[in-house]
């Protein structure tokens, strides 16, 4: 049963061997196939174009957050020194009036309070330049990011008969 054709004993035994020939070609077949699949797989794993790609994407949206990053410690910097250097103008500015008026001996009782009051806002604003909450700083939190949806790999569809094979059990395919 199974076979088309009708035997006698003598071409019973020949034919069951030329089966048991090609069964064995076939299983040698099916071994070099599981070793070029092995060696395939181990290739692509190490050397996979999309492997390289994702490395790039990787490198390069660090190389974005770094330039980002060390745009915002810039505008930091500036900010911070901009307020420092209107302190330290107007402070160059109130020790040149101090050091005319000690020298001249010309002031009154008005610029004495006039003079401390300026000590006072100096002291107060030197105070408020180094405290950070002067600057208010605005990120996006990463777990607020869909990381997910910034890089992923997907599948492309193939043709209509590689469905049908992927979609199949293989006990149909061996059939």
């Amino acid at each position: 049963m199974g076979c088309n054709e009708c035997f006698c004993w003598k071409d019973l035994k020949t034919h069951y061997e030329s089966m048991v020939t090609e069964m064995d070609k076939i299983v040698e077949e099916r071994n070099c196939l599981q070793d070029a699949i092995n060696n395939e797989i181990q290739c692509n794993e190490q050397q996979s174009p999309l492997i390289a790609q994702i490395d790039e994407w990787q490198n390069s949206t660090i190389e974005k957050i770094k330039q980002v990053a060390a745009q915002a410690r810039q505008q930091t910097i500036h900010l911070l020194n901009a307020k420092r250097m209107t302190i330290n103008t107007e402070f160059e500015n109130f020790s040149q009036e101090l050091k005319h008026l000690k020298e001249s001996g010309n002031y009154v009782e008005q610029d004495l309070i006039r003079l401390n009051q300026m000590i006072s806002r100096f002291k107060q604003d030197l105070g408020q330049s180094t405290q950070p909450n002067m600057i208010e700083l605005h990120t996006e939190q990463s777990n607020m990011l869909d990381w997910d949806s910034l890089i992923y790999v997907e599948e492309k569809q193939t043709s209509t008969a590689d469905q049908e094979r992927q979609q199949q059990p293989i006990s149909k395919l061996m059939n």
